[in-house]
């Protein structure tokens, strides 16, 4: 499996063949230049389907031809293809879906997976076969088209690809877990998924590959310790940004429930915080409406420490546009980009799951719920190298950055954060993976390796939002 880092010539000539600068003093200069860390997580999207042919990056492998049955051959396969089209269906996303997608390393499972979907929504009178082109519905389109197997080039997503050329693509970003939007986002921000005996007791939880999600018999049904309470203990500021809007999501990763509405008092699918037994009063007022954020960075009270989560809308989240979700980006990038704070700014882009679309890379094993299957990543900051990072690592190196910088690496670790629960795995700590194909061990890469602090900072690069 490949791994490292890959580096543009003039990033080349910064670094030349000595190493880069040790840990700690990586650490000191990130501590010393970076202030604030911006997280903005997307939805659905494999790499290859955004960056699969993407220059120097891990991308689609030549010949590939998924199969429409697995199990039959003869059946016959779907190649990947380019696509214009900016609504696109995906498919299933559960995390029973990523094991028939990953098919025990054999990364065949997609186009079948969309084939079963369309066959249960012609069952349910939600398509129609032959379909109607006088009642086009995307949905149904894309599992005609197994638009599974689409991918994007620098036409279709201009601003994305401006961004991996001008700054640092990653090409082994995965997601944290196998599953949909609800698990990510939970170790998004409290690295662990569980459920919990005791609402009260961090002790009384374990791992589950299926979290539940918060009802009003048990509003806050996650006890374990999540990073904002690092964070308020430590005294870093952060804001949870969130789109106030429709989300399509059911907890399944199938999109066959009516869609719910998400506003910042309310946990749901893509806003987890409310629902932790840690979010108190103080906390909750920082989950906040995303308009929030142009008066913050506009007002100089821009946090730390930022989460950004947009609704359906923006989202990129089948079957919405990817052309919107990319403006609403480009414009939290721009603002970002055109204040004081650009300086000492940090903008990780993520997509919380693969969405059903096709990917080639086998995940590695972290522990008993991840890797997930890979997703698009880029990093923007004046002080990134420019190029391609190759090294292995989820959002759980989000977190562990966010700890380097502003918490002197302090973890969510039971052992000596002065909450103890029984999380298994501290996923910031982990120093290794697992290939499920050879059992080889693979490094965990380090975010810190993607900065350097000896250059000329890169100018903002501000692109068409609309």
């Amino acid at each position: 499996m490949k791994g490292g880092l890959y580096y543009s010539a003039a990033a080349l000539a910064l670094i030349g063949s000595t190493p880069l600068a040790a840990a700690a003093t990586q650490q000191q200069l990130a501590q010393q230049n970076i202030k604030h860390v911006v997280i903005i997580m997307q939805e659905n999207r494999s790499f290859d389907h955004y960056f699969g042919t993407f220059p120097g990056a891990d991308g689609i492998p030549a010949g590939t031809c998924v199969p429409i049955d697995p199990a039959n051959p003869s059946a016959g396969c779907v190649q990947p293809y380019p696509t214009t089209s900016v609504n696109q269906s995906g498919a299933p996303h559960s995390d029973r879906n990523e094991v028939a997608d990953v098919d025990s390393g054999r990364m065949d499972g997609f186009v079948a997976q969309q084939i079963q979907a369309f066959n249960a929504a012609l069952a349910r009178g939600r398509c129609t076969q032959p379909p109607n082109p006088q009642r086009p519905n995307p949905k149904c389109d894309g599992y005609y088209n197994h638009d599974v197997m689409s991918y994007y080039t620098a036409a279709t997503l201009p601003n994305y690809w401006a961004y991996a050329q001008n700054f640092m693509l990653e090409d082994h970003l995965f997601e944290p877990s196998a599953g949909a939007s609800l698990q990510a986002h939970l170790m998004m921000t409290s690295e662990w998924q569980a459920v919990c005996a005791q609402v009260t007791d961090p002790m009384s939880c374990t791992t589950t590959v299926v979290p539940v999600l918060p009802t009003a018999f048990n509003p806050t049904p996650y006890a374990w310790t999540n990073l904002t309470w690092l964070l308020n203990r430590a005294g870093v500021s952060w804001r949870y940004y969130l789109e106030f809007g429709a989300i399509p999501d059911c907890v399944s990763g199938f999109d066959d429930c009516a869609p719910g509405t998400q506003t910042t008092g309310t946990p749901s699918l893509w806003n987890p915080l409310p629902a932790f037994t840690t979010c108190d009063a103080a906390c909750k007022a920082n989950v906040v409406d995303a308009n929030q954020f142009y008066l913050d960075i506009n007002g100089g009270h821009f946090p730390s420490v930022a989460w950004i989560t947009p609704n359906q809308t923006n989202s990129e989240h089948p079957d919405s546009s990817t052309a919107d979700g990319m403006h609403y980006v480009t414009a939290i990038v721009n603002t970002i980009m055109q204040s004081p704070y650009w300086s000492s700014t940090v903008i990780f882009i993520g997509w919380d799951d693969w969405g059903g679309f096709y990917d080639h890379v086998v995940p590695p094993r972290a522990d008993s719920i991840g890797y997930g299957i890979r997703v698009p990543g880029l990093i923007i900051s004046p002080w990134v190298l420019q190029g391609i990072d190759h090294q292995y690592v989820s959002f759980d190196a989000y977190n562990r950055f966010v700890e380097d910088v502003f918490l002197g690496s302090a973890r969510l670790d039971p052992s000596t954060d002065g909450r103890p629960d029984t999380r298994p795995v501290v996923r910031e700590a982990l120093q290794t993976l697992t290939d499920p194909n050879s059992g080889a061990s693979i490094p965990v890469g380090d975010l810190l390796n993607d900065f350097t602090f000896t250059r000329a900072p890169l100018p903002p690069l501000v692109l068409p939002d609309e």
